[in-house]
């Protein structure tokens, strides 16, 4: 038993450390995690002006985002999330663009897919959500804002939070 001794002692600590590792190493994970969902508020005097509108044949979004030099981001992630007709589940899409240096930015955003030149459009689209993250030079959030936006009553509601 004595022979193994030294053995199994070298096991142990090995799994605590292994364990030790494994706990810090997730902590980090989660506390990365709790800074991205952080309240990160976008004073009034530096909130971008933020516009949202449907294209004439009304398949697609027109967003454009002014007075970003009040900020300024180096990079722009973009979420647009709405409602279908008869369809619980929203649709949308997700980019990140780079913004360094501009004082706006304007992009249309297709509602549909579009896979090998074919298009699929989204019709009916009046009502949604815009969520934008503005980070700086190392990736870090710097704001967040949402948008509600009412296409049919022009109705805009933006907040940071």
């Amino acid at each position: 038993m004595k022979k193994f001794l030294p053995l199994i002692l070298l096991l142990i600590g090995a799994v605590v450390l292994v364990g030790a590792f494994l706990f810090v190493k997730s902590g980090r994970d989660n506390s990365s995690t709790q800074e991205e969902e952080r309240t990160v508020l976008i004073p009034s005097e530096k909130m971008p002006s933020i516009s949202i509108t449907k294209s004439k044949d009304g398949h697609y979004i027109n967003l454009k985002i002014e007075n970003l030099g009040l900020l300024s981001p180096k990079s722009l992630d973009y979420e647009l999330l709405y409602e279908l007709p008869g369809e619980e589940q929203p649709q949308g899409t997700n980019s990140s663009v780079e913004i360094i240096g501009k004082t706006s930015f304007e992009v249309e955003i297709l509602l549909g897919t579009e896979s090998s030149g074919k298009f699929r459009y989204d019709e009916g689209v009046e009502k949604g959500t815009l969520t934008l993250k503005f980070r700086d030079e190392k990736g870090k959030l710097i704001g967040r804002t949402r948008t509600e936006f009412d296409l049919a009553s022009g109705k805009l509601e933006t907040s940071s939070y």
